[in-house]
């Protein structure tokens, strides 16, 4: 009985497999060619759902020097596993690469976890009773590269962050979502995606399997796990 199972989930697998194209990670190829760049953060910018297939746009800050210039990327496309992992990060950090080349895969704000709270692009203010970041003048395009919009970053939210999240776990605020898909912020900033996303019933492919196996082929990252809550 045990050898027929065997034999029928080999056969599964086979079938599976068959007709379908193995979908590279493109993070993985960004982390590959920017790790000796760091500090650098791979941003996820955009998603979609195109003709049933899967697709992201990153944003990625990097280092060259003494100066941080950013890269952008195209659609690219991503298994669905992938995209699904990473539904609620709109406008989040994914990874980030320390001055070492070391990664680390756990989401944060754009610009968190090199940017902010780093003397050297800019300095903490008090305006209206709370602290909250300003970039130098020749660094307040990062607002824009970062898609903050007019939002004020506050030392009290960075603290915490940097107190019970940093290195730990994924920071998407101290008690609900104020950062990624689902915030309030990133809904009034990004309505076009929202009406995109609608109009192809959330992002939910035609395609995508049923059943415990998936075609998609991989879950994430080759080295380590992937992105997410």
């Amino acid at each position: 009985m045990n050898r027929l199972f065997y034999i029928l989930i080999t056969v599964f697998l086979l079938q599976s497999c068959v007709g379908e194209k193995w979908k590279e990670n493109p993070v993985d190829d960004l982390v590959l060619k920017y790790q000796s760049k760091g500090p650098a953060s791979i941003i996820l910018r955009d998603m979609d759902l195109q003709d049933g297939d899967y697709f992201h746009k990153y944003v990625i800050l990097y280092s060259e020097g003494d100066e941080v210039k950013v890269d952008s990327t195209d659609w690219v496309e991503v298994n669905e596993n992938f995209f699904i992992l990473n539904q609620e990060n709109l406008d989040m950090t994914i990874v980030s690469i320390d001055k070492d080349g070391l990664i680390d895969k756990l989401v944060a704000p754009p610009g968190y976890r090199h940017l902010v709270g780093n003397e050297k692009y800019g300095r903490w203010e008090n305006r209206g009773g709370s602290r909250v970041w300003v970039f130098l003048g020749q660094y307040y395009f990062f607002r824009s590269v970062l898609g903050w919009g007019r939002r004020d970053i506050m030392y009290d939210r960075y603290n915490s962050y940097r107190t019970n999240y940093y290195g730990s776990r994924p920071y998407y605020g101290p008690k609900s979502k104020e950062w990624g898909t689902s915030s309030k912020f990133t809904q009034r900033r990004r309505p076009n995606f929202y009406q995109r996303k609608k109009d192809k019933n959330n992002f939910v492919s035609r395609k995508r399997s049923s059943g415990f196996f998936s075609k998609s082929g991989s879950s994430g990252f080759r080295k380590g796990g992937g992105s997410g809550k």
